[in-house]
């Protein structure tokens, strides 16, 4: 009798459910660590990474625009200039189609058809031609053959013009300003006015 007994009591004994044990304030608190360490390790690459992604799509914008701009120009025989307004901060600048009545880029200032924005903290750098001499040409000039021109002279591209667009973020200085912050992006625009981007360009001599 006293081993049945024993043996109903062990069986109702595993029968229990045991009940859950909470977290102690310690365990929590190395969780809490344990996160931030994590969280500080990985935000320099994200921040990075989407810093590299809005230069990106800033410079995709350039060449769109002017891609746009160049088939508008051959389909409806009129010329269509391209501004581009750099505005490196949280405003970011924008590139801008203007459609003109003749078939030149001239007085009086052709009507806005198209806008597409730079994203914050992008801008353009520097405009060069095919032996990296500075432009100070911000304007192109579609027209209705597709070659791209000069929209301040009239004159034809020669050779190639290369649109640098380069990150930035707030200077640490007590000036306030912005400064450069990782490698640029190019948009390569031909004579002929084929608009490609570029991570990297071929300077005179063989360089990059």
């Amino acid at each position: 009798a006293g081993q049945g007994s024993a043996a109903r009591e062990g069986l109702r004994g595993s029968g229990r459910m045991r009940q859950p044990r909470g977290f102690t304030l310690l365990e929590l608190m190395i969780v809490v660590v344990i996160i931030s360490l994590i969280a500080l390790l990985t935000y320099p690459s994200m921040s990075d990474s989407l810093g590299e992604a809005r230069l990106y799509r800033s410079t995709r914008a350039v060449v769109e625009t002017m891609t746009y701009a160049r088939i508008q120009s051959i389909m409806r025989n009129q010329a269509h200039e391209v501004t581009i307004t750099t505005s490196p901060d949280s405003s970011g600048g924008a590139v801008v189609v203007r459609r003109y009545a003749s078939t030149r880029c001239s007085s009086p200032q052709g009507d806005p058809v198209m806008t597409a924005r730079l994203t914050p903290w992008t801008g353009v750098t520097a405009l060069r031609n095919e032996q990296q001499a500075p432009l100070a040409m911000s304007k192109v000039c579609f027209r209705p053959n597709g070659r791209a021109a000069d929209a301040a002279t009239a004159n034809p591209l020669t050779g190639e013009l290369r649109i640098e667009l380069q990150r930035f973020k707030p200077s640490a200085g007590d000036g306030g300003g912005e400064e450069k912050v990782g490698w640029p992006l190019y948009v390569k625009l031909t004579n002929m006015g084929v608009a490609t981007l570029a991570k990297t360009v071929t300077l005179p001599g063989g360089g990059s």
